[in-house]
């Protein structure tokens, strides 16, 4: 310590400003490299990112152009699997087995295909029949199924709703 400030005695104060000067230069400097290191480092990360960007969109890109054809053919085929029932469907009452006169079926599509008014065609309907039609391997929806459990369990009823007078006349 003792020598540090016999050192100092000997300096004169234009030395302790230009050594002070040369210093924050220094630090200055040393700031600027790290701040220029730090952004070099970035670009180049950056262009990295950026590549393998790239190079992961061109092996996806080539992955969809394989698979687009397979994709269509399998759309294509549910398509046709799916008009098939619905058009299978609204012939059902036309179709052999089905069982019920086609003048009785009335077809509603959705929850259920049909609703058959057994005996109407006669001007006596003894039952009223609720039927699903279905082909392949196509199974009841939930819905399905809760409306033949509801149907099974008689809770089915009859109602009347009569139009108000006033909507009717247009009032």
């Amino acid at each position: 310590m003792r020598w540090i400030l016999i050192a100092a005695a000997q300096i004169s104060p234009d030395t302790v400003i230009l050594l002070l000067a040369a210093a924050l230069a220094a630090l200055v400097f040393l700031v600027a490299g790290i701040i220029a290191g730090m952004r070099i480092s970035r670009a180049f990360s950056e262009k990295r990112l950026a590549s393998e960007l790239e190079r992961q969109k061109t092996q996806m890109s080539a992955f969809f152009q394989e698979q687009i054809p397979e994709i269509r053919g399998k759309a294509v085929e549910q398509s046709r699997a799916v008009l098939s029932g619905k058009f299978a469907e609204n012939l059902s009452p036309y179709l052999p087995g089905f069982g019920y006169f086609p003048d009785e079926a009335r077809f509603l599509g959705n929850p259920v295909d049909f609703i058959v008014f057994e005996g109407a065609s006669r001007g006596d309907v003894r039952n009223i029949v609720f039927v699903e039609v279905k082909s392949g391997g196509s199974k009841p929806t939930a819905v399905q199924k809760s409306i033949r459990r509801a149907v099974e369990e008689g809770r089915v009823k009859w109602e009347l709703y009569r139009v108000p007078d006033r909507l009717v006349r247009g009032e």
